[in-house]
């Protein structure tokens, strides 16, 4: 009641801000990026009473939102430079289909490795909130990487503000939320000295954009002591698409 209370408030104050514009053509452009952020928000609060486990459905709504909010930016840009916002139109339309596809149609079940004690495992954690489901949108639906060795899980927690871990009495209940991947490497203590450094490594870091993915730079050392074939490249930085590599990599 309380998300539906403040989604109602906020819809009325950015609708009625227009009456405090003195110039027509600014008061209408406001209007229509008011618009798309309206539209936004209640897509928003779709999403939020929509139950978590439900993935794919929320990944499409993420979408939604991604494209209202763009939309709504592209009425300013469009009032401030009329003569260039047509030409962005249409390649960002083009854009979003693609990436709208590619977000309705992938897989969403993914089935977990059996855990091998002594082994290092990599635990993908499938998006629960608005934002890890906004950020997984690309790659395979996962919003973060974790490691589970040596009886702890190694990871960041969205309550948590630095890089820590988890003694697991039971392996088997990282299954309730995770998605667990066998490596193949066995424990060593290379491997375990890097985790042990990284503890304490913010998560609201410049380096990434305070986006809270950047769990795979934290285990960057653990990674690289893992092996070559496990150390990202470009854009495998993103947890989804860091995902997407060790999805590849157990299924050759």
């Amino acid at each position: 009641m309380r998300t539906l209370i403040y989604c109602l408030a906020i819809s009325v104050v950015i609708n009625k801000a227009s009456l405090f514009i003195q110039n027509l053509e600014a008061a209408w452009y406001y209007n229509e990026c008011a618009l798309h952020a309206t539209i936004a928000i209640w897509i928003w609060y779709a999403m939020s009473v929509v139950d978590r486990s439900r993935i794919a459905e929320r990944s499409v709504l993420a979408m939604a939102i991604i494209w209202q909010s763009v939309d709504s930016v592209f009425s300013i840009v469009d009032w401030m430079y009329p003569n260039v916002a047509p030409h962005f139109l249409f390649p960002t339309l083009i854009l979003f289909v693609a990436w709208l596809l590619h977000t309705a149609c992938r897989k969403y079940e993914y089935k977990s490795d059996k855990i091998n004690m002594g082994n290092v495992h990599f635990c993908l954690w499938s998006p629960k909130n608005t934002k890890s489901a906004m950020l997984s949108t690309v790659g395979k639906p996962f919003g973060s990487v974790a490691i589970y060795a040596y009886n702890k899980l190694w990871t960041y927690r969205w309550n948590s503000n630095s890089f820590d871990c988890y003694d697991i009495e039971n392996p088997l209940s990282l299954l309730k939320n995770y998605t667990i991947i066998d490596s193949g490497v066995m424990e060593s203590d290379e491997i375990y000295d890097a985790l042990l450094s990284a503890m304490g490594t913010k998560a609201k870091r410049w380096q990434t954009l305070w986006t809270r993915s950047g769990c795979i730079c934290t285990i960057l050392p653990a990674l690289k002591a893992m092996g070559k074939e496990f150390v990202p490249r470009w854009i495998e930085y993103v947890p989804s698409f860091y995902a997407q590599k060790l999805i590849r990599m157990k299924e050759k």
